[in-house]
């Protein structure tokens, strides 16, 4: 059993149930399932990730932080298997949003 340390953000999968808690101090998004259990983990190159949200395609995951340390935020989409799909940094000059700690989606991720 993998224990949280600092829990930021949860999501749930509707089709599965299973629970996504992006941890902090872990670096990574902790998968449980519906009774709780830890299943897998997912995003292990994370540096600080704060929220997590399902859709019927992908896992999303906002990540605040980045290797280079220079603190961009991020957005990481990630397949139902857990690839990675596609990262989209939020100071890239098209899209500015320096302090978000949560978001949403629609249906389609």
């Amino acid at each position: 059993q993998v224990r949280l340390e600092m829990p930021h953000g949860v999501d749930v999968d509707p089709s599965t149930e299973e629970v996504y808690v992006t941890d902090t101090k872990l670096k990574t998004v902790l998968i449980y399932s519906s009774d709780l259990l830890f299943k897998r983990k997912l995003g292990h190159n994370l540096v600080y990730p704060l929220d997590v949200r399902i859709s019927q395609n992908c896992i999303v995951v906002l990540d605040y932080g980045s290797k280079d340390s220079s603190c961009k935020p991020s957005m990481y989409k990630f397949n139902r298997s857990g690839n990675l799909i596609s990262a989209f940094h939020l100071l890239d000059g098209h899209v500015s949003i320096e302090y978000t700690q949560h978001f949403s989606m629609d249906c389609r991720g």
